[in-house]
């Protein structure tokens, strides 16, 4: 199955499925909130590029809306992610940014039925 762009890295987190309930088809989806993403300017092991779409300041914290190249079928009907930043932090328009995961901070879900794997 391609994915995003060679280089770009992944978002890895060894998840033991054998404690969770694997759903039927097999088929899982990650969700993770925009506050429990972390941005960096900086690749790492681990990390996932994306790029800047824009950023939308909303008070006490701002939200980076960003595209993951080539990440298509990362993002089930989206073409966008979005981060949760501070309203200090300042990314320009087209700047390259690599994501993580605050700890563990991600549910999954039955990609058939949308339900949460308990």
């Amino acid at each position: 199955m391609p994915g995003p762009e060679e280089g770009s890295g992944a978002l890895v987190r060894p998840v033991n499925l054998a404690t969770q309930v694997t759903p039927p088809s097999g088929k899982v989806l990650v969700g993770i909130r925009p506050e429990d993403l972390t941005l960096y300017r900086q690749p790492a092991p681990g990390r996932l590029r994306a790029i800047v779409e824009f950023v939308q300041p909303m008070g006490a914290l701002s939200y980076a809306v960003l595209r993951i190249p080539g990440g298509e079928l990362l993002l089930q009907g989206r073409a966008d992610i979005m981060a949760a930043i501070g309203p200090e932090d300042v990314y320009d328009r087209g700047e390259a940014v690599w994501l993580d995961i605050r700890g563990n901070r991600f549910s999954l879900f039955d990609q058939e039925s949308g339900r949460a794997i308990a």
